[in-house]
């Protein structure tokens, strides 16, 4: 969907201007950082709430959620995935994605009391990033929760990265 999105951007020719930045919260946040690693098209990422990894967020969810163990159950899961999606979600990873955006700008922003996506995941993907990159936790902020909990620091944030990346 947003790679289609981005090709009907592109192929408009009645805009001008087309520094595109790319903001995706949860697995949106995801998307927008394994598809700017492909489309240098994209010149700025931001990113609020993403998994570092999809496997490992299956097993946390499994486990936070569902009160699974990761042994056997995380076998089943990725079975499963695999059967029905075709693909492996150990292979569907934006933390060994996410160095391949620079030298485009990435801003990583997780909640510190998100318990679906912990912010240890902001953490792997910030370290993993390269530079342009920035990093912010929003301490009061559960899953997705930030920009409810401080608008406006959340929207100055948001705007002044896009300003001096666009």
């Amino acid at each position: 969907d947003l790679e289609g999105a981005i090709d009907y951007i592109f192929n408009r020719t009645d805009l001008e201007n087309k520094n595109l930045g790319i903001f995706g919260l949860s697995l949106g946040g995801a998307v927008a950082i394994m598809v700017s690693a492909k489309d240098s098209r994209i010149k700025v990422v931001i990113s609020d709430g993403s998994y570092k990894d999809l496997y490992s967020s299956m097993l946390h969810h499994a486990k936070v959620f569902y009160s699974l163990p990761k042994f056997p159950f995380g076998i089943f899961l990725r079975m499963a995935y695999l059967l029905r999606f075709g693909k492996d979600p150990k292979k569907i990873s934006p933390q060994d994605l996410i160095s391949k955006i620079s030298p485009r700008p990435v801003f990583i922003i997780n909640g510190e009391k998100d318990n679906q996506i912990p912010s240890e995941n902001a953490f792997s993907l910030f370290e993993k990033a390269k530079y342009p990159k920035e990093l912010w936790i929003i301490p009061e902020a559960g899953h997705g929760e930030g920009l409810g909990i401080c608008y406006e620091e959340y929207s100055k944030k948001i705007i002044n990265f896009l300003m001096n990346a666009l």
